[in-house]
């Protein structure tokens, strides 16, 4: 991470052997919890989904109450009964059954797993089945596109696995997240522009791995952009790299702006404007397909979640607020 160093010596050691100018050592003059950090606010607030079950630890801890905010709307989500195996191998092989029978009618199935190695197990299972999917657990290829993953869930005949970490601040939306899919194109047109030639190279010890390029799976998108669409982009594209400079920028410094631009916020600054018109330009055209294939989704029965283990799911089970979804586990 950039601005972090390894203590005790270990990094001064690690550049003396890839042959590295060697910094002087840094050193920690204090340190201060989490908890006691925060306590050092004034005031002290906060808004999960999974507060609920740790009452106790705000309340003994921040000497917090928490107050459980009831749904806008009214739950409307089928939950099934669990289903219960004597052999482990039974439960999978069921598991894999139910995805087959809701990808068939197009349905979007949600399969939350425990562990990086079940994720992985029924990834197999799925692919001999010949059932396309996503997985997202832990895994550094997984990790980097979990937002993207995420966001495309509710599309239709999607199967996503995800371990317990997976998806945290991305919403699944039926049909497909046309916010989230127009900044992934934006952002694979502007980042090859502005961001340094240097930055974002990984280095290894054997060998760098390849840089990256920010391209996305066109499959990702629901349709092709328009010329218009495409013009509009670029001429946004062009207005940065002329004002921040060609390739100039951190990656971090170019995604902060990036993120600033889809957001709703005032945007007095021109570069900023023109890359959010286009941003909303390509939300328009993106959400007449998402719009109709919402509509067949949840004509299809909603997001299907099948849960493989019981545990304290309140963000499944207290939290998540489809329009249409079944609910069924697997233990």
């Amino acid at each position: 991470m950039q601005g972090r160093r390894w203590s005790d010596g270990l990094h001064q050691a690690v550049e003396a052997k890839e042959g590295l100018p060697i910094q002087n050592e840094t050193v920690t003059l204090a340190s201060i919890s989490y908890q006691n950090f925060f306590l050092q606010f004034p005031k002290l607030c906060g808004m999960t989904g999974t507060a609920a079950t740790e009452s106790t630890e705000f309340e003994s801890i921040y000497k917090l109450k928490v107050t459980i905010v009831p749904t806008n709307k009214p739950m409307i989500r089928k939950d099934e009964s669990d289903v219960v195996f004597r052999a482990t191998s039974g439960k999978w092989r069921a598991v894999v059954v139910e995805i087959s029978r809701m990808h068939k009618t197009g349905r979007p199935v949600l399969v939350g797993t425990t562990s990086v190695e079940q994720s992985d197990s029924l990834s197999e299972q799925l692919k001999e089945a010949g059932i396309p999917h996503e997985v997202l657990n832990a895994k550094p290829e997984n990790v980097e596109r979990e937002a993207e993953i995420v966001a495309q869930s509710g599309r239709l005949g999607a199967v996503t696995i995800a371990t317990n970490m997976a998806g945290r601040g991305t919403d699944i939306i039926l049909g497909g997240n046309a916010e989230f899919m127009a900044r992934l194109k934006l952002r694979e047109i502007l980042m090859p522009r502005v961001v340094k030639p240097d930055d974002g190279v990984y280095v290894s010890i054997k060998k760098p791995l390849p840089k990256k390029t920010w391209k996305v799976n066109e499959k990702l998108f629901p349709c092709q952009l328009s010329t218009k669409n495409t013009e509009l982009a670029e001429k946004a594209v062009q207005l940065a790299v002329k004002t921040w400079g060609q390739r100039s920028l951190t990656e971090l410094e170019a995604e902060e702006r990036l993120s600033y631009s889809c957001e709703k916020g005032p945007a007095q600054d021109e570069v900023i404007a023109e890359l959010r018109n286009a941003f909303l330009e390509i939300v328009k055209e993106y959400k007449v397909f998402t719009e109709e294939e919402r509509k067949k989704v949840v004509a299809a029965g909603g997001l299907h979640v099948v849960g493989t283990e019981r545990h304290e799911s309140r963000r499944i089970d207290n939290q998540l607020l489809c329009r249409v979804i079944d609910h069924q586990k697997y233990y």
